[in-house]
């Protein structure tokens, strides 16, 4: 990795690593060893632009990996109930996703990113039923690409003193391509998150403030699954004593 000025107002980075993973499983209940190793490349740039004092506009790339973890590797079945169980794959393969973002950053408290994430052969639970329709097994496999562009806006402000609010919305197109039979080939729709964190600080000295938070994540597809829209509503008071190394925290 390295980096380089370009003038007063050009800034760039660029990284590539290489990274080889090798796994070796043993299930005793099947008397069986699976292993598996890959090689691959993980390039990074950024690039960063100052027109002014306190802005700056910015572009990065880079690609991700996501390995599965011991728990959806482990081939044991799992009896959930009667009629249903659960088994890891000792055959899934990680999978990869590319990040671009294009960031406009303004005094440290207003920050605007456009950003595209492309991930391939996605793994997941699916869900067999047999031909009963009584007994079901669940199996996670690789099966699925996704895309989603989108924009988040974050912004710190004081409506009024001694009261700091932290507003973040990202608003997000999606797209998900099955290759599995059983569940659609495709399907897509917009979504949108938003979250406010507020602390009011009650004296002077900023030791005892309350905190109110809020967040909602409306109906989206996630996986081959559609969900409902969710939000979570915090409410607490915290207290700092001994020069800020101990604090209080009460929260519902």
């Amino acid at each position: 990795s390295g980096n380089k000025k370009l003038g007063d107002k050009w800034e760039a980075k660029a990284g590539l690593r290489l990274e080889n993973t090798e796994t070796k499983g043993y299930s005793s209940d099947l008397n069986e060893t699976d292993k598996s190793h890959y090689t691959k490349l993980f390039p990074t740039l950024y690039i960063l632009y100052k027109p002014k004092e306190k802005q700056s506009i910015s572009f990065s790339y880079g690609k991700r990996i996501n390995r599965p973890n011991y728990r959806v590797l482990n081939p044991f079945v799992r009896y959930i109930n009667p009629y249903t169980t659960s088994q890891g794959n000792p055959y899934l393969q990680p999978y990869y996703t590319d990040n671009y973002e294009l960031t406009y950053n303004y005094k440290d408290n207003w920050l605007s990113t456009l950003y595209y994430s492309n991930s391939k052969n996605i793994y997941e639970q699916v869900n067999y039923i047999s031909n009963d329709n009584i007994n079901s097994a669940t199996k996670y496999e690789n099966f699925y690409n996704q895309f989603s562009i989108g924009i988040t806006e974050s912004y710190t402000l004081h409506p009024i003193k001694n009261w700091e609010s932290n507003l973040t919305a990202n608003v997000y197109y999606k797209k998900i391509e099955s290759s599995l039979p059983q569940t659609l080939a495709s399907f897509s729709g917009w979504s949108a998150f938003f979250e406010t964190d507020n602390n009011y600080f009650l004296n002077k000295n900023k030791t005892i403030l309350l905190s109110i938070d809020y967040w909602i994540q409306f109906p989206e597809y996630d996986a081959i699954y559609k969900t409902n829209a969710i939000s979570v509503l915090d409410i607490g008071m915290r207290a700092f004593k001994k020069k800020k190394k101990l604090s209080l925290s009460l929260y519902f």
